[in-house]
């Protein structure tokens, strides 16, 4: 009888946790590491302080292009002389509906940021990322880390402790970038002047295919072969 007692209130013990838990039925989702997420100056040697949760931050989700192989293959071709496709060059718009994340994985990208709490501010045109906004506590719990500041090379940056996780169900998310500082640690090592002497030799453009041999003489009148065709671009200046 004491057995018979002892068993069912283990059932009703384990039936009530089921019932306020969800039962497993909710059991949390798989998730994906995302390997090479956290920087490698994020170690307990560097670390400060635990970040603020309430600070703000805003990121981007990177998403693979479809048929990388196919891309880099076209890529190949249209530069091959002897070729079929030989300069045939996809205007941006045709490379979009060929090559860029299909629309269908920026949605659900977007649905699940937005519904972790996330503001969606903007996706470009290629449809490459999809950048949203919100809280170090929402980034933490929706990419299954914790955040910090760390001391490197005399700067105080933040960083995630450990690799950014998202759910197995989002495919071909490629990588996640603005939640540590990394880009403010890019310093300029050096300032190279030209020569005092450099000039650009001219005839040359200001974009690629701007001047040819057909629409640009050159400045003593020579008459060049037809191939190539296009003058190289002049060079840009650090600006550009």
């Amino acid at each position: 009888l004491a057995r018979f007692f002892t068993t069912a209130c283990a059932l009703a013990g384990a039936a009530a946790l089921a019932a306020a838990t969800g039962g497993p039925a909710s059991a949390a989702p798989s998730s994906t590491k995302l390997t090479g997420s956290r920087p490698a100056w994020a170690t307990a040697a560097h670390k400060v302080a635990d970040s603020d949760p309430a600070s703000s931050a805003t990121f981007r989700v990177y998403l693979d292009n479809r048929d990388p192989a196919g891309a880099a293959a076209y890529a190949s071709a249209v530069s091959t002389k002897g070729n079929a496709l030989y300069g045939s060059f996809l205007t941006p718009a045709q490379y979009r509906d060929r090559f860029s994340p299909d629309p269908s994985t920026v949605g659900a990208v977007s649905s699940w940021l937005a519904g972790r709490g996330f503001a969606v501010d903007a996706t470009p045109a290629n449809r490459k990322y999809v950048q949203a906004t919100g809280t170090l506590a929402q980034a933490a719990a929706a990419f299954g880390t914790s955040f910090a500041t760390y001391s490197v090379d005399g700067r105080s940056v933040r960083s995630n402790t450990s690799e950014l996780s998202v759910p197995s169900s989002l495919a071909g998310v490629q990588a996640i970038v603005g939640l540590d500082e990394s880009q403010t640690l890019a310093t300029r090592h050096a300032v190279v002047s030209a020569p005092a002497g450099f000039r650009n030799a001219q005839p040359c453009s200001a974009y690629w295919g701007e001047k040819t041999v057909a629409n640009a003489p050159t400045p003593t009148g020579a008459t060049l072969p037809a191939s190539p065709a296009a003058y190289a671009p002049c060079g840009y200046a650090g600006a550009q």
